[in-house]
């Protein structure tokens, strides 16, 4: 079965609610305090229904400004509908990428990712 016609099955499924696509996104864990869990706990319930935050030892390297960067990172998920969802959901974590003073924020979007900038 090819991915149209597997999503058409599932979309046909009595017991199958679609909610939309999958974001994800990963914050340095050292920079999320009371204040910046609370806000992105409240935007994602409000605004989503529900999310997934993973907090383990996921590691994230990066190569920035010649040196060779490695943070513990926390995970979060979150699936939304259409365009101005995205936007708001863009729009939020480019205030948190300027609130833990970040320069970007990775995001992954079904299969396409992003750097989110203040």
């Amino acid at each position: 079965m090819n991915k149209v016609s597997f999503k058409k099955w599932m979309l046909s499924r009595p017991n199958i609610k679609h909610i939309g696509k999958v974001a994800v996104f990963c914050l340095p864990a050292d920079k999320l305090n009371k204040k910046v869990r609370s806000k992105i706990h409240n935007f994602l319930v409000s605004n989503y229904s529900a999310y997934t935050h993973e907090s383990s030892d996921i590691q994230g390297y990066w190569s920035g400004r010649g040196d060779l960067v490695r943070d513990a990172h926390e995970r979060y998920e979150v699936s939304f509908n259409g365009n101005e969802n995205f936007k708001k959901f863009v729009d939020f974590l480019s205030e948190v990428c300027e609130m833990i003073s970040e320069d970007s924020i990775y995001l992954t979007v079904a299969d396409e990712s992003y750097l989110v900038m203040p």
